[in-house]
């Protein structure tokens, strides 16, 4: 898929004036990036996530990153499409940390916050789907650890449900 973006992008935009390709670019990776997010997030996308899952995700927005990076639109900013995939970066980066904890302690503050583009909702969403996969591989849990795990998960999506809720009353 990139290396049809990276060649339509290098012969249809030289024909185009400067500032048409910059905004198709930038359209086309903002799409881009919210068909990767929604493919996390829906149900009717994906209706289970595991960590190798994930792992393989980060390396496909890896990719992304990297044709941003090059913005094959000429006369351009190197940086101008990274935008587009900061989002889906920060969700990713925050499951493959698996940091809950300070993600929900510092979700208020956006300047110390690692994840300040990903919203509580989505976040949920996704640690549900990654929870029902764990649930799915075991329906028994004899081990104390894996109990624990899962009491922790449902607590920190219960947390995630009331910031989603609050942000939503503060932003009404």
């Amino acid at each position: 898929m990139l290396n049809f973006l990276q060649s339509s992008f290098q012969t249809v935009f030289t024909a185009l004036p400067a500032d048409v390709a910059k905004t198709c670019c930038l359209d086309a990776c903002k799409h881009i990036g919210k068909k990767l997010l929604n493919f996390l997030v829906s149900k009717e996308e994906s209706t289970q996530i595991n960590l190798n899952g994930i792992k393989g995700f980060n390396w496909d927005v890896i990719k992304c990153e990297e044709f941003a990076e090059t913005c094959p639109v000429p006369s351009s900013e190197p940086e101008m499409l990274k935008p587009a995939f900061e989002e889906v970066r920060q969700l990713v980066s925050l499951f493959m940390s698996m940091d809950w904890s300070g993600y929900v302690a510092d979700y208020r503050n956006p300047y110390r916050s690692k994840y300040p583009r990903v919203k509580p909702r989505t976040v949920a969403a996704v640690l549900e789907k990654f929870k029902d996969s764990e649930q799915k591989k075991s329906k028994f849990t004899f081990k104390r650890g894996e109990r624990d795990r899962r009491r922790f998960l449902d607590t920190i999506i219960k947390r995630l449900h009331e910031l989603a809720e609050t942000s939503k009353a503060d932003s009404d």
